[in-house]
């Protein structure tokens, strides 16, 4: 059941749900099930790291991913009869069926991962086992890595016009501010190691009517 998802479970030594990467003393932790996929995604991918603290190639990967999706999403649409692309309702709708695969997949997450530790608004990173940690890297890495994708594809490459370069409005201003300013929240916490649970409420909240919101405006 969900329940069970969401809830810490216990991992022994040779427990197939266990990343085998874990130390001895980390698979004594409970942790939530559903939080093993970060785990094993953000460890199993090579690191480029900016500061001690921050690496950045998961973000990279990342955003590299969902510019695959959102260009196969746009070539469904053409072939389901959609025009075809510069068409703005072609664009517009594989960018949302991109933010609802993006916020679909977030906040199962972000939901065990607030629900696995006690609320400290001040609490240090450090002082969280291992995996939480790196949990807590691989979501917010995972954020700003769509944040770099769609202010690259959405109001770039999407907007450009040859001899001109891209041309952007009011909203698209508004959404490039919102993605800057959120990431250098996300990279700001994980590099002091502090604010990361409200980063992650904020995210779990702006996040939280997304997939609606997204099915909502295709249809």
């Amino acid at each position: 059941s969900f329940h069970q998802f969401i809830q810490p479970t216990m991992c022994k030594k040779n427990d197939q749900t266990a990343p085998t990467n874990m130390t001895p003393h980390e698979e004594k932790v409970p942790y939530p099930t559903i939080l093993l996929p970060w785990i094993r995604a953000y460890r199993s991918t090579p690191k480029l790291y900016i500061t001690r603290e921050i690496d950045i190639g998961f973000s990279i990967l990342c955003a590299f991913l969902f510019t695959i999706l959102r260009i196969s999403y746009r070539h469904l649409l053409v072939s389901l009869g959609w025009p075809s692309s510069p068409d703005p309702d072609t664009l517009f709708v594989s960018a949302c069926m991109a933010s609802f695969c993006h916020s679909s997949i977030i906040l199962p997450g972000l939901a065990a991962a607030l629900l696995s530790q006690p609320y400290r608004p001040c609490g240090k990173l450090s002082d969280s086992p291992p995996w939480y940690r790196d949990v807590t890297h691989a979501i917010m890495s995972y954020c700003t890595g769509y944040m770099i994708y769609d202010s690259i594809v959405g109001y770039v490459v999407e907007t450009w016009q040859p001899g001109v370069g891209p041309v952007l409005t009011t909203d698209h201003w508004m959404f490039l501010v919102h993605h800057v300013l959120t990431s250098l929240y996300m990279i700001s916490a994980r590099f002091v190691g502090a604010g990361h649970m409200s980063a992650m409420i904020l995210m779990f909240l702006g996040e939280f009517t997304a997939p609606i919101m997204n099915i909502h405006l295709i249809l």
